[in-house]
């Protein structure tokens, strides 16, 4: 029995040795790898960076994990990542032999890993990148990352890559990430906002994609130009209006409090809530159990005329509003089904939040299908 498992575990390191070597052999062909992380608009930054950079003349290969995992291969064309099983690091493997099998000369890739030790795994031995970009630090994934942003920023720190570069927008922790670079020989750039820039998805996130872009010798107008042409990510970000008037916001891409509240207070800037009766839709995955907790504390914080619950810990979820003294009634949803916004009011503003997955893509196909995009 000893014997078996003495080859086993020899069967297991030599594969790795050899996937090591294959992948350090494939990234020599490639001129350079952008590797994007953070908590949030990792997939909106890959995409602009890759935008930005065809219009400076480059072959590039993108891959995003994003609400649903995509590529844009060197001819500009989207398709979706084939997954066989649940999600695993070998995909960034994946993507870097299909770069290099396409004669890319940039990779851009969004980080799917989240424990400390994943996200360094796919820096150092995997993609090796030589331009890391965090887009920022913010309250997320606390159970294997740590329980203040200070342990997520050094958990993030993970892929900043060796004697290369590192972008950010964030400039609460610039001071800190800049340390941890600095432990790896890497200069580090604040990248700030500027009139100049277009809103295209939240100027920080412009800002970090045009300073990559020039970086890598893209002129600064032909950056611009790049990003205002990129592609949103399916499901991300819109506001669709129904035929019955409602108004629908998807921002189940965004799903830690921070992000939702600036989302929020950006619509409510604008008064697309006034005279509005504000349905703020929860959808909770099953494995995210410290995050339900996290929407409920935004609810209590902006109170909306009505919660409703979808997903998992819907029980939990409701026991925590009432636990918070909130008198907001509380709609739990089992199935998603074709009426389900048919019957509401005109004057009905739907904010859905939490997370895409399960009820989430089932939800959006009605509203993609019934409702029109009037906004982000």
């Amino acid at each position: 029995m000893m014997v078996w498992i003495a080859l086993l575990l020899l069967g297991i390191l030599t594969g790795l040795f050899f996937e090591r070597q294959w992948a350090r052999k494939r990234r020599k062909k490639l001129k350079h790898v952008v590797y994007v992380n953070g908590t949030r608009g990792k997939t909106t930054v890959a995409r602009l960076i890759d935008s930005g950079l065809r219009a400076g003349g480059y072959r590039v290969f993108c891959k995003t994990t994003g609400t649903v995992p995509r590529i844009i291969d060197v001819d500009n064309r989207e398709l979706p990542l084939k997954r066989v099983g649940n999600a695993n690091i070998k995909e960034q493997l994946k993507a870097l032999k299909m770069a290099v099998n396409q004669s890319a000369e940039i990779l851009v890739c969004e980080c799917m890993a989240i424990t400390p030790e994943l996200q360094r795994i796919t820096q150092d031995e995997m993609l090796q990148s030589d331009i890391g970009v965090i887009t920022n630090v913010r309250q997320d994934h606390a159970e294997v990352m740590g329980d203040s942003l200070t342990l997520i920023c050094d958990a993030l720190s993970n892929t900043i890559p060796k004697k290369g570069i590192l972008f950010t927008a964030d400039s609460t922790f610039f001071e800190r990430l800049k340390s941890n670079a600095a432990e790896r020989e890497t200069p580090t750039v604040l990248a700030e906002s500027s009139e100049d820039l277009p809103d295209v998805r939240f100027k920080e996130n412009v800002a970090l994609a045009v300073a990559v872009c020039e970086h890598l010798g893209v002129s600064r107008s032909d950056a611009i130009r790049g990003v205002q042409q990129f592609r949103m990510d399916p499901y991300d970000l819109k506001l669709f209006q129904m035929p019955n008037g409602v108004l629908f916001a998807n921002a189940m891409a965004a799903n830690d409090a921070m992000s939702i509240q600036k989302i929020y207070e950006a619509y409510e800037q604008e008064g697309l809530f006034i005279g509005k009766h504000r349905i703020l839709l929860i959808n909770n995955r099953w494995d995210r159990g410290a995050r339900a907790k996290q929407l409920i504390d935004m609810a209590a914080s902006i109170e909306p005329d009505e919660i409703w619950l979808m997903g998992g810990y819907q029980h939990v979820s409701a026991q925590g509003i009432e636990k918070r003294g909130l008198t907001i009634p509380v709609k739990h949803i089992k199935q998603v089904h074709q009426t389900l916004l048919q019957s509401l009011p005109s004057n009905t503003f739907v904010f859905a939040v939490g997370n895409i997955a399960g009820g989430g893509i089932a939800l959006m196909n009605i509203v993609e299908s019934e409702g029109v995009v009037i906004g982000k």
